[in-house]
């Protein structure tokens, strides 16, 4: 794997992303209203109950984790539209770009956002 390539890919992703408002509301509006919905819920089972401590941690650590899982499928699943619709896909793949690389370079963009 070539790691400039990697670089390249998500270097380019972060340029469309800056200029484009729907991506960059995808970002944090999802996120903002996880955590709201689920700080509301481990608040309300927190009130309900006594011990039940192990269960609010529980709920928080799997909505991260999931975060990381959905982050890293929905990058990739909207990058490889983007490239479909700009009509890109057969010009990337034409080049020593692998799709091991492509992948890698969308899940890490996916994290890092």
């Amino acid at each position: 794997m070539n790691f400039n390539r990697i670089k390249a890919i998500i270097i380019r992703h972060l340029y469309n992303f800056k200029h484009n408002l729907d991506r960059l509301s995808d970002s944090f509006y999802w996120p903002a209203m996880d955590i709201i919905l689920w700080g509301l819920t481990s608040q309300y089972i927190q009130e309900g109950g006594g011990e039940i401590n192990n269960i609010i941690l529980l709920l928080l650590s799997g909505l991260v984790f999931w975060q990381i899982v959905w982050r890293g499928q929905y990058e990739i699943t909207v990058n490889l539209l983007e490239e479909v619709w700009s009509q890109n896909l057969v010009s990337l793949l034409a080049t020593p770009l692998t799709i091991n690389e492509w992948i890698s370079s969308l899940f890490l963009l996916g994290f890092l956002k």
